[in-house]
């Protein structure tokens, strides 16, 4: 008997498992359109899997925090005021005035999500590599949020009314001292 090939070896082997294979799917095939979903193992892409969790109203107070305006907010809004000269503190005294006013409190969560890549090994079809938190923003009304944060978002307010007349009075105060500092003829 003669001795066969390495590659002659190597090529048998990968027929008989691609025929073994044909065979495996076929009869998964046959069995799931007879049986259905009953008994069989079900191969389907998963894709993405959005967070399933869901939060009552309870859950979201839990983890809210008042949405504080950050170091870019101020920056904003007193390049706003320096970019409208004369009107640029009652800008400031309205939007202090609208924060104040509001019957909804600004207020956000953090969100952990998974980062997941589709991996038929694992039982839910992706596996987890890691997490990643989003900021949601929320707007709930002030009957459902505690005193404390409705006392902060006023306090905001206040800020903002406080900063824009002081720049009324910034501005007044330059026009009176530019009229008696203008050279005289």
């Amino acid at each position: 008997m003669a001795k066969k090939s390495y590659l002659g070896k190597l090529a048998k082997g990968f027929v008989r498992s691609a025929v073994n294979q044909v065979g495996r799917d076929g009869g998964r095939v046959i069995s799931n359109q007879i049986y259905g979903d009953a008994h069989s193992t079900p191969i389907r892409g998963t894709g993405y899997q959005q967070n399933q969790y869901t939060y009552d109203q309870t859950d979201i107070l839990q983890f809210a925090k008042v949405d504080t305006p950050t170091f870019w907010n101020y920056v904003g809004w007193i390049l706003l005021v320096m970019g409208t000269c004369g009107i640029g503190g009652l800008i400031l005294v309205l939007r202090g005035l609208y924060i104040t006013k509001k019957t909804t409190v600004s207020c956000y969560t953090m969100n952990t999500h998974e980062i997941t890549k589709t991996d038929m090994r694992y039982r839910k079809g992706y596996r987890v590599e890691g997490y990643y938190q989003t900021k949601q923003k929320l707007e709930l009304p002030a009957e459902a949020v505690t005193q404390d944060m409705i006392k902060q978002q006023k306090d905001y307010g206040k800020l903002y009314m406080i900063a824009g007349v002081v720049v009324i009075v910034l501005n007044i105060a330059l026009i009176i001292f530019s009229k008696y500092m203008a050279p005289t003829q």
